[in-house]
């Protein structure tokens, strides 16, 4: 009996000393979105794929799924949602390492660059998706 208390307890300590880091990742998570808001991320994805996806719309056609994108989503949820995805996704010491890392101007601006470079490479990876997919149907459609 007594053994079994202690095996049980033994197996349970990891999950408080989990708990404990959790708190501290979650505390962590909060700080990215301080560095990093939500908002921001948001908003800097409906360009992305404004221009990605949408720039042959009228600028009036890309305000409308602005705004309906913008009233769709709740900020607070997504907030939440990225607080806790940042606390399970990763180890304490990654968010350590990313709040010390994004907390610098340089950074910072790289992050601001980084919608710059994805213009860059994501139309010759559409290509080359584009390419694969025409190679795929043709092979699949010859005897």
């Amino acid at each position: 009996m007594l053994r079994t208390l202690l095996f049980c307890l033994i197996l349970s300590f990891p999950a408080y000393a989990q708990d404990d880091d959790f708190a501290q990742r979650l505390t962590l998570a909060e700080q990215m979105l301080e560095i990093r808001p939500a908002k921001e991320q948001l908003n800097s994805a409906i360009e992305s794929y404004i221009s990605n996806y949408l720039f042959a719309y009228s600028e009036k056609e890309q305000q409308l799924f602005r705004t309906a994108v913008l009233n769709v989503m709740k900020p607070q949820a997504l907030e939440k949602l990225s607080i806790d995805a940042y606390a399970e996704t990763f180890t304490l010491k990654e968010l350590e390492a990313m709040v010390e890392y994004y907390s610098k101007p340089e950074a910072r601006s790289a992050g601001e660059k980084q919608e710059q470079l994805n213009r860059k490479i994501a139309p010759e990876i559409i290509q080359m998706l584009d390419q694969a997919l025409i190679k795929v149907r043709t092979e699949s459609k010859s005897p």
